[in-house]
């Protein structure tokens, strides 16, 4: 849930979630949202079984310079839930979708920034151990050949984003189940080695690149269709262990017709990656 204002319509909001079978949602956080609000909301998930962790989503936080706002973000946290009356009302985790690739340092010093990443990863992972929490992380699929040290071993930032943390999200973004399910093939069955959680994502955000990513026109019939692919596939890989199942984004989804929505002229007509099939329709 991008949109912190989204907590102010709680009932909305449960509506969607508890229809839709969501466990856990992954909240922004903002420092001019009242916490009392927070707790609400929170509060109210987790009356339903719902689970809510804070999304950290800076990528200069891996930098030197993002250090202060990192370090703000953590006193937020920290002020925050021991505020908290209830243990209903505290994030279960933080969820951090910090993409070090997208900052202009990945293009002048790439080694440095794989470092520094998997450096803010252990400080992530302290900070959590030190609120007791979980410690949650999206990284795209292709992390798993990327390289950088943990405790002088080298090994991919897949890897590092696995041993650190309770659950690595994957943003598996393909609009097929075999394609999403290949997208784990190399941390699939690192993560069931140690015994951690991983998560294959999809997308319902209106994004084109060279390869469909999104369901965004296709829609929610032909999305639940390959979820449900997916699970089946998952159900009968022997090299899956605990997975789970994530889309992004609530909004996103929410407005995303069971058809798709209309193409428009900016739509990649010419991409054979975006042709329509009849199962689509």
């Amino acid at each position: 849930m991008w949109n912190v204002m989204d907590i102010w319509r709680i009932d909305e909001a449960l509506a969607f979630l508890k229809g839709h079978q969501v466990t856990q949602v992954y909240l922004s956080y903002s420092e001019i949202m009242p916490f009392e609000q927070y707790r609400a909301f929170i509060a109210a998930l987790a009356r339903e079984g719902i689970g809510v962790s804070a999304i950290g989503a800076v990528a200069e936080w891996v930098t030197p310079r993002g250090r202060r706002a990192r370090d703000a973000f953590a006193a937020w946290l920290h002020t925050y839930q021991a505020g908290c009356t209830e243990e209903s009302e505290k994030f279960y985790g933080v969820h951090l979708d910090v993409e070090p690739h997208q900052l202009p340092d990945w293009q002048q010093d790439e080694a440095l920034v794989r470092q520094q990443y998997a450096d803010f990863l252990l400080w992530a992972n302290a900070l959590c151990r030190a609120e007791k929490i979980q410690l949650e992380a999206d990284i795209p699929f292709w992390f798993d050949g990327l390289y950088a040290a943990l405790e002088g071993q080298r090994m991919s930032l897949g890897e590092i984003a696995l041993r650190l943390c309770d659950t690595t999200l994957l943003m598996s973004y393909r609009d097929n189940a075999p394609g999403i399910l290949a997208c784990g093939d190399t941390l699939m069955p690192m993560a069931k080695g140690l015994n951690k959680r991983l998560i294959l994502a999809v997308e319902t955000g209106k994004i084109y690149e060279d390869i469909n990513i999104t369901f965004h026109h296709l829609g929610t019939a032909r999305m639940y269709r390959e979820l449900e692919k997916l699970h089946a596939l998952i159900q009968a890989e022997p090299r899956a262990g605990d997975i789970g199942y994530a889309i992004h984004y609530y909004d996103a989804w929410r407005r995303l017709p069971e058809n798709g929505h209309p193409r428009l002229a900016d739509y990649p007509y010419n991409n054979p990656n975006y042709r329509m099939t009849e199962e689509d329709a």
